[in-house]
């Protein structure tokens, strides 16, 4: 029987590609209560086991743990069913909607639904229309939304929807540049732009689409830059999404440092791996609105480094300690790590690993 709410909570775990994010969209049509998470392979088991931890604090409620757009092996089977079987004062339901290939283990559980002839949001398409009441257009909205991202994902060339499918997650992946301090924002944009950009290209040709596109990502920005900037026509739609960039990142707790430097210290906040574009104006607007902070810097994994300021010397930091030099406000330099970092927090453990480096907060 078709409900429009069937759990007290709902914990949604999916890929980080247009057809996780496409499968999550989809969810979010339904009255259901929804946390979502979003993962790689890489940290899978950690998104995981923090839904577990959620999980636990529920007694008493009917939760689903919802997996869509990635695949299990037999341990994380074997995993979810001990959990829900040492837990049974928590009603906890499963659901996987994938296409990727698992073993027959995997594939045979009752709430695992798998079906590599259809994509995760085309399987969740046809999951929710199944399962929740919804009116005659967004029914078709949602048939459609399942059948566009297919025709792309399983690469479906006979589609109708094949190039608009594949132009679409192109601007969204090419357009857009959530790095690490920010990237929680990231589903929002898409649960946005995703509507927007299918809806958009669905009754036109792609030169039509093509031309329309900077004007919805505008759109998108209303209210969320200043109203001069937004409607300014001499400044580049990048510019203007850099500074979109900046205001989420001041809503970020990040960690500052100090480093000293003749007989004097400078205060300082650090990126790892950020765009150089994106590091050039998030530095400029940010020192502007934080005149306490004496520079921004980025570090590259090849150890090289970008230093920006309004006012602090950074040029003679970058030659002191890190063979480089360049402008008072602008230099670079260079880092040896002594192994391979994979993450921010491993560059910050290496940088406050010198005697002249220390975090503040």
């Amino acid at each position: 029987m078709k409900q429009n709410k069937t759990y007290d909570k709902v914990f949604h775990l999916s890929d980080i590609d247009l057809d996780g994010y496409t499968s999550q969209y989809l969810m979010s049509l339904t009255n259901e209560e929804i946390e979502y998470y979003n993962c790689r392979i890489v940290d899978f088991y950690e998104k995981l086991n923090q839904i577990k931890n959620e999980i636990l604090q529920l007694r008493g409620q009917k939760v689903l743990l919802l997996i869509t757009d990635i695949s299990l092996l037999d341990k994380d089977v074997e995993n979810l069913n001990n959990f829900k079987n040492s837990n049974k004062h928590i009603d906890i339901n499963f659901q996987v909607l994938d296409h990727h290939i698992v073993s027959d283990f995997v594939s045979g559980q009752e709430w695992y639904l798998f079906d590599t002839n259809r994509c995760s949001a085309k399987i969740t398409s046809d999951y929710i229309l199944e399962n929740y009441t919804f009116d005659r257009e967004l029914q078709n909205k949602i048939r459609h939304y399942g059948d566009f991202v297919d025709a792309v994902d399983r690469w479906q060339e006979s589609s109708p929807w094949f190039r608009k499918g594949n132009l679409v997650a192109s601007y969204l992946y090419n357009k857009f540049y959530f790095f690490e301090e920010i990237k929680h924002f990231k589903r929002e944009a898409m649960f946005w732009f995703i509507p927007k950009l299918i809806d958009n290209i669905k009754e036109k040709d792609i030169l039509d689409f093509e031309l329309q596109e900077p004007y919805i990502r505008l759109d998108f920005l209303k209210g969320k830059i200043s109203e001069e900037l937004h409607n300014d026509r001499n400044i580049e739609t990048k510019d203007k999404f850099n500074e979109y960039y900046t205001n989420l990142y001041s809503k970020v707790d990040t960690s500052t440092f100090k480093i000293k430097i003749n007989e004097r210290d400078e205060t300082f906040k650090f990126f790892y791996n950020l765009n150089s574009d994106v590091f050039q104006s998030l530095s400029h607007m940010y020192l502007k609105e934080n005149k306490e902070l004496g520079f921004m810097l980025n570090i590259k994994g090849s150890g090289s480094m970008s230093f920006r300021s309004i006012g602090a010397n950074v040029q003679e930091i970058a030659k002191e300690y890190f063979n480089g030099g360049g402008h008072k406000e602008a230099s670079g330099g260079r880092i040896k790590f002594n192994k391979r970092m994979n993450s921010k927090e491993e560059v910050e453990e290496f940088l406050c690993s010198f005697n002249y480096i220390e975090k503040v907060e």
